[in-house]
């Protein structure tokens, strides 16, 4: 349809342009020919801001659903930084099955608004009697962050032999919530009880 429109606009155009060729032409025919052609003139501008206004508007479109899309998920996926230091009473934490070497500290990298992070380590009865296990956080920087986290771990109270290792992993969840915390600081306490 634009194509036909297009031939149409040629037609008429080169209609006038032999009309002006001819020297029988009066000055209403010249008037005539000057507001077609102004007429013409104004199509092609009006059809050029047409178009510009529809890929400017596509433009914004594709810009608004990415936003939505891409730059929300950047906005949900702002990170903050984090680290715990792990202290054991009557047990002892190892980041290997081989309980070689020790695990003093917890780094958690960075953990988005309403997501979680994980840490896999190795607790090894160090007494001479059996002992079950309890979990406790404390010493939280800043102190409000404790009520958006919570430490959750895989152990479910069974007893630990002496020397017997039991493969350990704690999970650390972050509320959609949280405000105004980049980073934060705590202490994980394992207390091994006879």
């Amino acid at each position: 349809m634009q194509k036909q429109h297009k031939r149409n606009l040629a037609k008429t155009a080169k209609k006038y342009v032999l009309l002006l060729k001819t020297k029988s032409t009066s000055i209403l025919t010249y008037v005539s020919i000057l507001s077609h052609i102004f007429e013409i003139k104004q199509v092609i501008k009006k059809r050029k801001l047409i178009s510009t206004i529809m890929v400017i508007s596509a433009f914004l479109i594709l810009n608004i659903f990415l936003f939505n899309s891409i730059g929300g998920q950047l906005l949900q996926s702002t990170s903050i930084q984090s680290h715990g230091i792990i202290q054991t009473i009557g047990v002892a934490a190892y980041t290997n099955s081989a309980c070689t070497i020790p695990m003093t500290e917890v780094d958690w990298g960075k953990i988005a608004p309403g997501q979680s992070s994980t840490n896999t380590f190795y607790v090894r009865n160090e007494g001479n009697s059996i002992m079950t296990l309890s979990l406790n956080t404390e010493n939280w920087n800043p102190t409000e962050a404790k009520n958006y986290m919570t430490l959750n771990w895989n152990y479910a109270g069974q007893t630990i032999s002496p020397n017997q290792t039991l493969q350990i992993t704690l999970t650390l969840s972050v509320s959609q919530n949280i405000q105004e915390i980049d980073s934060f600081y705590f202490d994980i306490i394992i207390i091994g009880t006879s």
